[in-house]
């Protein structure tokens, strides 16, 4: 028989509770949505934001560079008469819009139906999107 005694300034290993680990992992959950909510925040703001270069045309700043980058429109969506589109970007970003509404890039709702979505970029010009469940290419 083999008996094992612990030494003299050897601590023995803390078994830690339930109630330890269920808070360790509620925080563990809470950091990892913190994390999550910034990274998409930072994304927004990438998206949002101008680069060096922009053209203002009095609504909303935008580069040459994020008017080729147009939006691919996911879908038609809604219910009790408001419908808007949805739409992804090259950088995983989405957005929701109705007619009216401006959307990130600088570009405006303008109209849509089955077959597509026509929006206005901010220097004026027109563009019509077809449906697609694919984000655009990045450039």
């Amino acid at each position: 028989m083999l008996l094992l005694a612990a030494a003299p300034g050897i601590s023995q290993a803390v078994v830690p509770s339930v109630a330890e680990l269920d808070a360790v992992q509620g925080e563990t959950l809470m950091m990892r949505a913190q994390a999550a909510k910034a990274k998409a925040a930072q994304e927004l703001t990438e998206l949002n934001a101008p680069a060096s270069g922009a053209v203002d045309s009095g609504a909303q700043a935008v580069t040459k560079s994020a008017e080729a980058q147009l939006p691919a429109a996911r879908g038609l969506f809604g219910a009790n008469g408001t419908r808007y589109v949805e739409f992804l970007y090259s950088n995983g970003g989405m957005a929701e819009g109705k007619v009216g509404d401006h959307l990130p890039g600088g570009f405006k709702v303008i109209a849509f139906d089955q077959g597509g979505v026509d929006l206005q970029a901010a220097g004026g010009k027109r563009h019509r999107i077809p449906f697609s469940l694919q984000a655009p290419a990045p450039q």
